[in-house]
């Protein structure tokens, strides 16, 4: 039988709430919108091009291009 451990942290906070999140909302695509093969295709591309900038430590550029491929429908990838 397993026992569930307590285990106190030795993490001290400075404040007894997480500061809220003011980052402006992300990019989504229409939820409305139809998906069609193009719409799929690109969006596949797009994902493509992220993993490729992704793999050549391109960070900034592998954030854009699954931006991009929500974009295109409410099922992206």
């Amino acid at each position: 039988e397993v026992e569930d451990e307590i285990v106190e942290s030795d993490v001290e906070l400075e404040r007894d709430t997480v500061e809220p999140d003011n980052d402006p909302p992300q990019k989504m695509g229409d939820a409305s919108l139809e998906v069609t093969d193009e719409n799929r295709e690109a969006a596949q591309e797009a994902k493509g091009k992220a993993m490729e900038a992704l793999s050549e430590k391109n960070f900034d550029e592998s954030i854009e291009h699954p931006t991009s491929a929500i974009m295109y429908g409410k099922s992206g990838t």
